[in-house]
């Protein structure tokens, strides 16, 4: 069906990849990028720089005192692993006595969730359908974390201005290409608790070496590509090189 389109529009660069991989030609691939929804109420320098701040006052915090606060927000189904969560939650209270895991969501491995032996440094939630107690709970955050593949909350991430633990699966979201590795995310091996736990740590001692230039230009570079109105106007200029291009063929 791909083929036989004049043009296909995808989200981002694996998505355009994986049609490449299938044949198409690259030229006939237009990546448009995923609109959430306008950033205009969380996004401007001023919350870009507090965002900073928090970044850095976490790290200090989980440095000094041991508290780690991780959020995960997301269907908890067997296929996404949530179990390997609460077993890093395990293996990081070594280093921060003071971890603790918000798990946002709800699915039919929660029962079992509840059970587990790290059950008690995890505090569930269930859904939260109002976005501003959302973003709230997860500025609360040193980080974002998806166990497996990850896809919207990426941009729920960057949104609230927090960095994430992003695993390397193949099948994550397009738009975890809006994350920059080593400044707003950092990457494990994908259902891998000890990896998740590694790279939590390292995020914690080299937090404070990102300069906020850094942080607000990755941040703002990815707000801008999700913004509604930069998709319509991606949206508009494939349409118009797809027609030019059925009228040249013609």
């Amino acid at each position: 069906m791909c083929n036989l389109a004049t043009g296909l529009l995808v989200y981002g660069e694996r998505d355009r990849n994986s049609a490449i991989e299938l044949g198409i030609e690259g030229k006939r691939i237009t990546i448009v990028g995923n609109a959430v929804g306008t950033n205009a109420t969380v996004w401007d320098d001023q919350s870009s720089q507090e965002a900073f701040v928090r970044v850095q006052e976490s790290a200090i915090a989980a440095e000094r005192d041991g508290r780690l606060v991780l959020v995960h927000s997301g269907r908890l189904t067997e296929s996404k692993r949530p179990e390997v969560l609460l077993e890093a939650v395990g293996l990081l209270r070594d280093k921060f006595p003071l971890v603790h895991l918000h798990v946002i969501g709800d699915g039919p491995c929660l029962p079992d969730l509840q059970r587990h032996e790290n059950a008690r440094y995890v505090t569930f939630h269930g859904p939260i359908y109002d976005s501003g107690r959302l973003q709230e709970l997860i500025q609360s955050a040193a980080m974002v974390v998806s166990p497996f593949n990850m896809g919207l909350l990426a941009l729920d991430a960057l949104r609230a201005g927090v960095p994430v633990l992003l695993p390397d699966h193949p099948s994550s979201g397009p738009e975890v290409d809006a994350l920059t590795i080593g400044v707003n995310a950092r990457e494990f091996s994908a259902g891998d608790a000890a990896s998740l736990a590694d790279q939590a740590t390292q995020w914690v001692r080299q937090a404070r070496d990102i300069s906020e230039s850094d942080f607000v230009d990755a941040r703002s570079q990815a707000l801008k590509a999700s913004e509604p109105a930069r998709v319509a106007e991606a949206l508009i200029q494939a349409c118009v090189h797809a027609t030019e291009a059925a009228v040249g063929g013609a």
